[in-house]
Formats: structure tokens, sequence, C-alpha cells
């Protein structure tokens, strides 16, 4: 995580060096670009993980209730569940903080 910072702080520094005209824009170096998934596509993937793990432990749940799965399954699927629900509401309340601290930021 360090690195990826020193990377773009190096990035940044270098497109600020080289900026003559003070309306230009920055832009991201190409290897800055490439560091890991979108995080629209994260999400997503979250968010379908998320709906898997409910539906499984639905699944245990009534399978219980016909004798098809035990009372260790049901106990395992619904733990799976809440904590990819924390997770992922961990990661909304991160963004949602993020978002927050962006907008109090000066122009």
């Amino acid at each position: 995580m360090a690195d990826i910072k020193a990377m773009n702080a190096a990035a940044a520094y270098g497109n600020a060096a080289n900026i003559t005209d003070p309306g230009a824009s920055f832009s991201a170096t190409p290897a800055a670009q490439n560091i890991g998934p979108d995080f629209s596509e994260f999400l997503g993937k979250s968010l379908n993980d998320v709906m898997g793990n409910l539906q499984q432990a639905e699944t245990h749940t009534v399978s219980s209730l016909t004798g098809k799965a035990t009372l260790d399954d049901v106990a395992l699927s619904l733990t799976n569940a809440e904590l990819s629900v924390k997770t992922l509401l961990g990661i909304r309340d991160r963004v949602i903080n993020a978002y927050q601290d962006i907008i109090k930021m000066p122009m």
C-alpha cells in the first residue's frame, strides 16, 4: 500500500513539474491506471458474493427443516452471510466517508 502511494505521489510530482500552463490538468501515468480492478467491478462482484451467501444461508435453513442439512451447515452459512454483509457495510461506510472528505476539500 505504501508503494502505491509513493508511486502516485511520484507521478503527481512529475506531472506538476512538467506543467507549464496553469490551466492544464493532471493525468495519471499508465502504471498508476493499471493498479487493480475497476471499483465498479469490485463493487458488483462484492454484491454478487453477498447475495450468493445470503441465498446459500436461506437454502441451508430451508433444507434443515426437511432434514437435508445439519445445524452446523446452517450456522456456518448464516455466519458467512453475516460476515459478508458486515464487510459490505464497512466498505459502504468508508466510501461515504471518503466522499464527504472530498466534498469538504477547499477548491
